[in-house]
């Protein structure tokens, strides 16, 4: 993925259309219908990956406080002659969970701290290929962009905080909070659509920080054994973006949702242009359905979440509703309110519950610390991506699964034998690389007592 991107041809002699509208047609809206199943997306960051990250962990990329980093972004299996436009939110954000569940507090510490500063920003003199650039002042940490499908836009991103300055003494000689560097990506059609997500793990450093943390991890895999080096990944000159799930706490609405709306920057298109002052801005589109009403939703969140989620009939009688007065009504009040079918609709949807899962397996790797994979389908697919999301490793850098069997053979994992594995099972997996070297076949051994 990332060794096509490295070929992108430069864009900054192209000189951008005028005669366009930002917004997407209508016959693009039936040509992305049809074409969305199949499209795909490739980010590249041009920085070099730690060659002292474990096969077992996501690659680490170090990075540079305030430095401007190229990242390159590609559309595919898209035919371009559609006028269809993306929007790409990028942010940064916590790769720990347990620092996400607090994220909005530490950038507000961050901010009182630094209070002209953005934690993430484009350099928009060096950047091309998209058609506007969109901030919002109170979230310091993400900016979106606007680019044609045809386009191969590179975004010249800068990460103004380090590492070390979310740990508690917050100074250099502590080890450093990892970072997630996420873009989410949506069509833009009415209502907007959620296509791709994707994320690398990244620490930053002071200065030249980052130069010699690399330096430093080539002359301690120097000093590794041979046999040793084959637990640890090989370094890249750059980084690829790793696909994710759209995960509601670390990913942000598009920001032209929210009510400031950025216009594009003024001047004329030319060399390194970023913006088209001609150009019609894009349609204000509403952010993309919420399935879970927090408790803290006010009136008008509650009113557009009732919108969202079919029930706009009610909305005046539940005008004046928060969050958590919707959550406190019992089921027989949603029903006296609207009705028998749709309040219990309504009353289902403040309350969804996940499907039970049909199978629970449990996995350890090198240790009795064993953790738990819920299977909804029973498919070599699905256990695939659940291992690989188990140690933040791509599907794609799985090669094949196998139960080792009697007499220690190897039993490929068909669909067939994954529905045969005992429910509550416990099994040790390894990780053995391929003849290739750049992927793995994940080994499950059962576990007795």
């Amino acid at each position: 993925m990332g060794e096509a991107l490295m070929a992108l041809p430069d864009l900054r002699d192209d000189k951008q259309s005028s005669q366009h509208e930002t917004s997407s047609s209508p016959d693009s809206n039936d040509s992305m219908e049809h074409e969305s199943s199949s499209i795909s997306f490739d980010y590249v960051l041009i920085a070099p990956t730690s060659p002292a990250a474990k096969i077992t962990e996501s690659p680490l990329t170090y990075l540079n406080q305030g430095q401007s980093y190229q990242l390159k972004m590609k559309c595919s299996n898209l035919n371009k002659s559609v006028d269809v436009y993306f929007r790409s939110s990028v942010k940064i954000c916590f790769f720990d969970r347990r620092l996400q569940h607090s994220e909005n507090e530490l950038l507000d510490d961050w901010k009182r701290e630094h209070p002209t500063e953005r934690i993430l920003d484009i350099d928009e003199r060096l950047s091309y290929g998209v058609n506007m650039v969109s901030k919002k002042p109170g979230i310091i940490h993400a900016f979106e962009v606007l680019w044609k499908c045809s386009e191969e836009p590179c975004l010249f991103v800068q990460v103004r905080c380090i590492s070390t300055e979310f740990t508690p003494r917050k100074h250099g000689g502590e080890k450093g909070v990892p970072f997630r560097l996420q873009i989410d990506t949506f069509v833009n059609l009415d209502p907007l659509r959620h296509l791709h997500s994707a994320h690398c793990q990244v620490k930053v450093f002071k200065l030249k920080g980052a130069d010699r943390k690399n330096k430093t991890d080539r002359e301690k895999m120097e000093r590794q054994k041979l046999k040793t080096k084959d637990l640890f990944q090989p370094p890249r000159d750059f980084t690829s973006l790793i696909e994710c799930a759209w995960d509601e706490l670390y990913s942000l609405p598009p920001l032209q949702s929210y009510d400031a709306v950025a216009k594009p920057p003024e001047g004329s298109p030319g060399e390194g242009s970023l913006s088209e002052p001609e150009m019609a801005p894009p349609k204000i589109d509403p952010p993309p359905p919420v399935m879970i009403l927090p408790g803290t939703a006010t009136p008008a969140q509650v009113n557009l979440w009732l919108h969202q989620q079919r029930f706009k009939q009610y909305s005046t009688a539940l005008a004046n509703f928060s969050g958590s007065d919707l959550l406190r009504m019992s089921r027989d009040d949603l029903m006296q309110i609207c009705g028998a079918p749709d309040g219990i609709r309504l009353y289902n949807a403040l309350r969804p519950r996940p499907p039970r899962p049909i199978m629970t397996l449990f996995l350890c790797q090198d240790s009795d610390i064993y953790h738990a994979v819920y299977l909804e389908v029973l498919t070599n697919h699905e256990l695939t991506a659940k291992v690989a999301q188990l140690v933040n490793i791509s599907p794609s850098q799985i090669a094949e699964l196998y139960l080792i069997g009697p007499a220690a053979i190897h039993v490929i994992m068909s669909d067939e034998v994954v529905h045969n594995l005992p429910d509550s099972g416990r099994f040790a997996i390894d990780f053995v690389k391929d003849d290739t070297g750049d992927r793995f076949h994940v080994l499950f051994k059962a576990q007795v007592d």
